[in-house]
């Protein structure tokens, strides 16, 4: 599980939102639900709890609420909302049923099929001849367009999440291989739903066509440019309900509260979601690989350890190589739920941080010093659990700020990064006169502020200040400190003692598909190294990039050791301050396999090391570029996970290190021939 710093005292959320949830619907021909209030709940829950929106932020819709002219009524809200300006994250969420129809004449779909989000008043009649529609894709799509780029007036931008825990097609509300509790969030009516062709006109008549919504693209819009889905089964699947809940927004949640937002993307997201049976969670849009909200709503992912009482102290199940220094602060949890609740009831501080554990001293509880410790010792030994809450003693972010004529966002974000230094709770800052000896600068601009990488040890490789610009928003440069405090503190941190790397040899190859290699399961010709070792012995590799070629390189690392060890690596972006996993191990947990063997080689990017080559590219305009990749080497098991970032720059990943992208499948055909013996039976 991936961890986030801490953002101690939080900042006021920009992040807006829509929550619907129907379990109660007025037709006795729509089936009821079970879970998706409690979905609604959950969801409302995580935004006031973790993100740390406002309620007077969030719209609510439950069951009666949530009828067809609510529900419209709650996206275009948004438009007129001034507390959202251009570019604020949007969230629009809902659970209920949704259902398929024919489509009406001279819509154009692919499948002849729209899909529908049922409200509550679905087949009301209104009249004798007049009844409540479903709200068709069409219509959805057509709103999410308005809200982004509306005909008149300045749009909301394209920083729209949208996620929809129902199906897209009909069914009935239980299946036979089910067990009783699992209810499926679709339904069939007697006869088809009919749809006017006219039905919303008024909305879907004033879209561009060429870029809105005809023809349509598929699942609920999900070719649009205006957002991203996250949706709980793909077309020909069935979103589910167990115990009372949604099983998508279950699990969703689960993973939005173990990584931190502002440091994945949508598509990371949904692959670190645990597997749902005969439901498969589907991502969808243009800008499926931009961060969570655009990086712009940060949240604490949490990485949780284990505490116990040995020999009379109480013992962290993580040290030094975990980035626990001495002064970091923890949260004690009786459990992992309300670890996700953060409902502690105790905070303990590091005291003594060896390599792989800490020994914590005491600092609150919720009870008496005396009845905590008498809870912590009992028989047999209870395990808590820590969740960091603060940084500790780390090196300080060198920063030097340039005289400019408004420099008040920059001193508010100072102020908030300071503020919270004082509390031991965010980054260590120190302000330098000297630009040359900073590790970053900042110029203040009228709408925006320009930064300007200048750590001597990336500059004494021969690479000019790299200069990247954000908005002049206050919660925007807090980011950028925070993640170039992280950056820098990983790129350095090393043990007090270097005792392992004088066992080991690193090196680099070029690669090239080996002509006379057996062909894999993929059909594809195994990677063997083209070069002779390409790292001199100062420590550096020099690469020649061509803008027309990716050429694939590999490490091997080999060991003298009598001893297995366990391995990590990542990638330093020095242009960018993102971070990337490299290499980790196929395992991690008690128990799992070292990935280097006693006096072993361990191959990067070929061989049985299991990853994919990776590839050097320079940005549009730069002929140069430096970067770090770092390696560590532990002789226990560790979770570093927590190392990894995105750039804070950037709401698109955009890195000069990236994994090769698989080659096309060599040509091949063959046969297969089978025997066939007859014999006359005997009689």
């Amino acid at each position: 599980m991936p961890v986030g710093e801490s953002l101690g005292k939080a900042q006021r959320s920009p992040l807006h939102a829509l929550v619907i949830g129907i379990d109660k619907y007025h037709s006795e021909l729509i089936p009821d639900l079970r879970g998706a209030v409690a979905d609604a709940n959950a969801v409302v829950d995580y935004l006031q709890t973790d993100l740390h929106v406002p309620l007077n932020q969030i719209t609510n819709l439950r069951n009666e609420e949530a009828t067809r002219d609510a529900i419209i009524q709650g996206f275009r809200a948004f438009q007129t909302r001034q507390s959202i300006k251009k570019g604020d994250p949007i969230l629009i969420f809902f659970a209920g049923h949704g259902t398929t129809t024919d489509a009406p004449p001279g819509w154009v779909t692919e499948t002849k099929s729209i899909s529908l989000l049922v409200p509550y008043d679905c087949l009301d009649q209104k009249g004798a001849d007049v009844m409540t529609h479903a709200i068709p894709d069409r219509t959805v799509g057509a709103l999410l367009h308005e809200l982004a780029e509306p005909q008149v007036g300045e749009g909301k931008g394209n920083n729209i999440t949208v996620i929809f825990d129902c199906c897209s097609s009909g069914s009935g509300t239980r299946r036979p291989e089910y067990s009783v509790s699992l209810f499926e969030r679709c339904f069939d009516s007697d006869e088809k739903l009919f749809i006017p062709s006219t039905l919303d006109g008024d909305i879907w008549g004033n879209s561009p066509v060429d870029r809105a919504t005809s023809p349509l693209s598929g699942y609920f819009m999900t070719g649009l440019s205006s957002h991203v889905l996250l949706a709980g089964c793909s077309e020909s699947e069935h979103a589910r309900e167990g115990n009372s809940r949604g099983m998508f927004t279950t699990v969703l949640l689960e993973a939005l509260r173990e990584v931190a937002t502002d440091k994945v993307t949508y598509q990371d997201l949904i692959e670190r979601i645990r597997y749902i049976p005969w439901q498969t969670p589907q991502y969808e849009g243009r800008n499926t690989d931009r961060i969570l909200f655009a990086a712009k709503v940060p949240s604490k992912g949490r990485v949780v350890y284990p505490v116990t009482f040995k020999d009379g102290q109480l013992t962290l199940d993580a040290g030094a190589i975990h980035s626990v220094t001495s002064g970091a602060r923890f949260s004690i949890y009786v459990s992992k739920e309300s670890a996700i609740r953060d409902q502690h009831f105790a905070i303990l501080e590091a005291a003594q941080v060896d390599s792989f554990s800490t020994v914590l001293k005491y600092i609150w509880s919720l009870d008496d010093r005396t009845t905590f410790m008498a809870a912590m010792t009992q028989k047999p030994t209870p395990s808590y659990l820590a969740v960091q809450t603060s940084m500790g003693k780390v090196e300080a972010l060198r920063l030097h700020i340039h005289p400019s004529k408004d420099q008040r966002p920059v001193t508010l974000a100072l102020d908030h990064a300071l503020d919270l230094q004082r509390q031991g709770d965010g980054p260590g800052i120190v302000i330098r006169k000297d630009e040359a000896f900073s590790h970053l600068s900042i110029f203040a601009h009228d709408d925006h502020v320009e930064y300007a990488i200048r750590d001597p040890l990336i500059m004494n490789y021969g690479l000019d200040a790299q200069r990247h610009t954000t908005s002049a928003e206050t919660d925007r440069i807090y980011a950028v400190l925070n993640a170039a405090t992280h950056f820098f503190w990983h790129l350095r941190h090393a043990p007090k003692k270097s005792e392992l790397s004088r066992y080991m040899k690193v090196k680099m190859y070029e690669l090239m598909r080996d002509p006379d290699g057996e062909l894999g399961m993929d059909l594809r010709r195994p990677w063997t190294t083209r070069s002779d070792n390409l790292l001199r012995d100062t420590g550096h590799v020099d690469i020649d990039v061509a803008d027309e070629r990716e050429t694939p390189y590999g490490l091997t690392i080999e060991s003298d050791l009598e001893l297995p060890l366990h391995i990590w690596v990542f990638y330093f972006d020095c242009n960018d301050l993102s971070i990337s996993e490299y290499y980790k191990p196929a395992a991690i947990g008690p128990g799992a396999e070292p990935s280097l063997p006693v006096k072993g080689v361990l191959p990067i990017g070929f061989g049985s090391g299991g990853a994919r080559p990776f590839t050097y590219t320079l940005k549009p305009g730069q002929d140069m570029d430096v970067g770090f990749v770092k390696i560590f080497v532990s002789t226990v098991q560790v979770n570093l996970s927590m190392v990894e970032q995105r750039s804070p720059f950037e709401t698109k990943v955009l890195r000069s290190m990236q994994r090769l992208k698989d080659d096309p499948v060599e040509a091949l055909w063959d046969t297969l021939s089978i025997a066939v013996l007859q014999r006359r039976k005997a009689t």
